[in-house]
């Protein structure tokens, strides 16, 4: 491991060529360890007014059904940064552990599409789902089994107490257009 010694933000291209052709770089792929009690003095000491805001949220959140509801009103008054602003970029206490490995973030329903191999029909489906004449689509499950015949370009996502149904191509986070389905479709409609 290694005393990381500065951040560099969204480097235009050509520096970025130049920083990791020299070695010299490791690019930051957001995954930090570390022990929630040093995570809260380090926004103690870096983001009280983050610290203050999220606590009041919580001091005063309320349950609805299955679910916990921060206080609206307390965490707007958190500044609108990123823990890596507020955080990670001036702390001294951080260090870097350069690795090889694939990786994606998973943090959009396009990313979990195209991190998982598709069905000859361009479909994927995790958890309990059975996909008939249909083609270019998505469908998560916690625990329901979800059947899906006929149909072409959907997202299907069920978890224990809410359902998503809605086309591939046009999620807000999918990462993909039209074109990029249509481009996936598969004549046969059988899986």
């Amino acid at each position: 491991m290694k005393r990381v010694e500065r951040f560099i933000e969204k480097p235009d291209l050509p520096r970025a060529e130049n920083m990791l052709a020299s070695g010299d770089y490791v690019w930051n792929s957001g995954m930090f360890m570390l022990s929630a009690k040093l995570f809260l003095a380090e926004c103690r000491r870096l983001a009280p007014e983050i610290l203050d805001a999220a606590r009041g949220a919580v001091a005063k959140a309320r349950r609805d059904l299955d679910f916990i509801r921060l206080d609206e009103e307390a965490f707007a008054k958190a500044p609108s940064t990123s823990v890596d602003y507020a955080i990670f970029e001036h702390t001294d206490k951080a260090g870097v552990l350069p690795v090889g490995f694939a990786w994606s973030d998973l943090g959009t329903w396009g990313a979990v599409w195209k991190a998982h191999s598709r069905s000859e029909h361009g479909n994927v489906a995790i958890g309990p789902a059975h996909l008939s004449n249909t083609s270019s689509s998505l469908v998560v499950s916690d625990d329901a089994h979800i059947v899906v015949v006929g149909l072409d370009d959907v997202m299907i996502v069920a978890s224990e107490d809410a359902i998503y149904v809605g086309r591939l191509s046009e999620g807000s986070d999918c990462g993909g257009n039209r074109q990029d389905v249509e481009s996936r479709h598969d004549d046969s409609r059988s899986d």
